[in-house]
């Protein structure tokens, strides 16, 4: 084949929102997959008993926030928090 002529194809299954540039501007294909439904569930935690190093302490918390931003705004579609505690 030859390079003119060439196509590229791949394929991932990715979240919308780490490519939603992309598909907002054209550049990827979106094909929603419905069956079976893509259910994952994402856990962040950290022990009761031992005070947390302040390096661990805060990407903790700016995980938590960034995860909760993201669920609060729509941009992770479909994600909902299940439950939180306060640290």
């Amino acid at each position: 084949m030859r390079p003119a002529a060439a196509v590229i194809f791949a394929a991932a299954l990715v979240g919308t929102t780490a490519v939603a540039a992309e598909i907002a501007a054209g550049e990827l294909d979106f094909r929603p997959i419905h069956r079976p439904p893509l259910l994952s569930t994402v856990a962040i935690a950290r022990s009761q008993e031992a005070r947390p190093a302040w390096l661990a302490a805060t990407l903790f918390n700016m995980l938590r926030e960034g995860i909760t931003e993201l669920v609060d705004s729509g941009a992770w579609a479909g994600a909902r928090i299940i439950a939180t505690r306060a640290t």
